[in-house]
């Protein structure tokens, strides 16, 4: 994988600093640095959490300074995403972040039809772009839109007549430049090339999945892993990214719905039990289990960030937890309406849309609310934060909205329906219930 410090930071000791704290720094090139190892490219967003990790790996191992640079900067995941956008909602964190920012109305840059159904949310990176059309088709696109690949597969037809071919109701996901997952409803998992689509290995779960796979580098202690979530029993299963192998499978956990975020060698979910969980992804213990309101059972994705858990539930509340300490920070209600958007979070905000069609900007420590935006009596689906901007689709219209303050800085109709955005390239990219993908940005990016 290839890791990029942003401008700014360079290594010293075997830990990124700040450039201006000392004369003698050892830059990783100018401008963005880099450092390779192994596959995908990984690009650094909170370097207070790489900066303890250093500290951490130096203090209590004898790694050498390049050793434990390239250990504590990888493990750090939940500080670290691909470039692009590899899952539903961004990094492996699920934090719904992006630097490109989108102050002018954006132009449709080109449109391109998949099949005849609803299109998933895009995933992608590295030139490519990823999406599933009629819940059967995975389907490869190059940045302007042009088919690559695509790809069925056929179903057990002994069990179920009715079903030729595998169904899909989970977005894929592009864990690196040589792996792209994708999860049938009956518990079949490919891995496959993201290049030309052929399968690289499968894996057989014993039920439905239902959530979003995600994906764990993991130097040092064995292979990258692939995390996925049979959705009735709520158990958690960690493949090996080379050949689909299984590592290890956790103890039921009760019902999941919801997405998988990966943070610091943990992944974190929240499910019908009312619990934040997190499970530690070498091994697939639990390291937490925390306890929210009765009746705030999560069937959404959660958003994790600096050791903080963000989630909707059932009941209508926004909550937040430490999963170092284990106890919840705070609750936020909002409405007596369901909300099970993923949240997008920043180092001092946080957007959620909320069950009562609100999308709601809240200050990341206490939960207090700043601004509130009004969809017009429909729920706005997990937002995004794009630089100095929010994201949000409501049915068929994307709206761009001031991060500051919420005001309304432009909305865009593209199609009766459509997904949460993604930005990939520069640009943001979604699926429409009509068939087609579509991208939208400045002019100079056509």
């Amino acid at each position: 994988m290839r890791l990029e410090v942003s401008s700014g930071f360079g290594l010293r000791d075997g830990c990124p600093r700040l450039l201006d704290s000392w004369s003698d720094a050892e830059l990783l090139g100018s401008g963005p640095g880099s450092v390779v190892l192994g596959q995908g490219q990984y690009r650094v967003l909170d370097t207070e959490g790489i900066l303890a990790y250093c500290d951490r790996m130096r203090s209590s191992t004898s790694m050498g300074r390049f050793s434990a640079t390239l250990a504590c900067l990888s493990l750090a995941v939940g500080e670290i995403s691909v470039a692009g956008w590899p899952t539903y909602h961004g990094g492996f964190a699920l934090t719904g972040m992006a630097t490109d920012t989108f102050a002018d109305k954006p132009v449709r840059l080109w449109r391109t039809r998949l099949g005849k159904g609803p299109c998933s949310s895009v995933v992608g990176g590295d030139g490519r772009l990823f999406c599933i059309s009629d819940q059967r088709e995975v389907n490869a696109l190059d940045y302007k839109g042009r088919k690559l690949w695509t790809r069925r597969f056929r179903g057990d037809m002994s069990a179920d007549p009715a079903r030729s071919e595998k169904s899909f109701e989970a977005p894929p996901l592009y864990a690196s430049t040589s792996l792209l997952v994708v999860a049938a409803i009956d518990g079949t998992v490919y891995g496959l090339s993201p290049a030309d689509g052929k399968t690289r290995w499968t894996y057989t779960a014993d039920s439905r999945i239902q959530g979003g796979p995600n994906f764990v580098p993991d130097a040092g202690s064995g292979p990258d892993r692939v995390l996925i979530m049979t959705q009735s029993s709520g158990i958690l299963h960690a493949l090996s990214a080379v050949d689909g192998g299984k590592l290890w499978v956790s103890d039921p956990m009760e019902r999941t719905d919801g997405h998988i975020a990966v943070w610091e060698g943990q992944a974190v979910f929240g499910n019908c039990a009312s619990t934040f969980f997190a499970i530690d992804v070498r091994t697939g213990k639990q390291v937490a289990a925390i306890e929210v309101e009765e009746g705030a059972e999560m069937a959404g994705g959660l958003a994790v960030s600096q050791g903080h858990v963000f989630g909707g539930n059932r009941s209508g509340s926004l909550v937040s937890a430490d999963l170092r300490a284990g106890k919840v920070r705070w609750v936020m209600s909002m409405s007596e309406v369901e909300g099970f958007a993923t949240p997008a979070v920043s180092r001092s905000l946080i957007v959620f849309s909320g069950g009562d069609a609100v999308v709601y900007c809240l200050k990341r420590e206490s939960g207090d609310v700043i601004w509130k935006y009004d969809t017009a009596g429909k729920q706005a689906l997990s937002p995004v934060i794009a630089a100095d901007h929010v994201l949000a689709a409501v049915d068929g219209t994307l709206f761009g909205l001031n991060l500051k303050d919420g005001h309304l800085v432009w909305k865009l109709h593209v199609s009766d329906e459509i997904t949460a955005p993604s930005i990939v390239g520069g640009v943001i990219v979604v699926g429409m219930d009509d068939g087609h993908v579509a991208a939208y940005g400045r002019r100079d990016k056509e």
